[in-house]
């Protein structure tokens, strides 16, 4: 394939990824988005596996990609995309940590970390602050 063709390729893929996410065609997507990337390290097309498995109802695939996406080296944060996601893959990783695994250990700092990143949104996302601030609270709390 013609090298300067590649990326474009990637990014045509990661858009068939997206739309068939939004047509809820939750296989197709999480095929878009495995071809959406050459490298494995890529942050977006991690964070998008992540959002189709999770769409997809598999809760184990979306906590491993959401965490390989949150464990990524800090130089990741340079780039758009890590920040983009950052703030609802730590809402969502936390979610599913608790609910889906059983594990409020585990979501725990993942609920701090994402409270401490928005305790200064904008007033239409403070309710989501609040939500995970008392699932954190509620968690420490059962911890005694």
């Amino acid at each position: 394939m013609d090298p300067v063709a590649r990326p474009y390729l990637d990014q045509h893929q990661a858009v068939l990824g997206e739309i068939a996410l939004a047509e809820r065609r939750y296989d197709e997507a999480i095929a878009q988005f495995r071809q959406s990337s050459s490298r494995p390290q890529e942050v977006l097309p991690m964070v998008n596996l992540a959002r189709a498995f999770d769409a997809a109802g598999q809760a184990d695939s979306a906590r491993v990609r959401y965490r390989q996406f949150l464990d990524q080296s800090h130089w990741q944060s340079l780039y758009p995309a890590y920040t983009w996601y950052l703030a609802s893959s730590l809402e969502r990783l936390a979610q599913l940590e608790e609910e889906e695994a059983g594990d409020p250990e585990a979501a725990a700092p993942l609920y701090a970390e994402f409270v401490s990143l928005w305790e200064e949104a904008d007033a239409e996302l403070q309710p989501r602050v609040e939500a995970a601030q008392k699932r954190l609270a509620a968690i420490v709390e059962a911890r005694g």
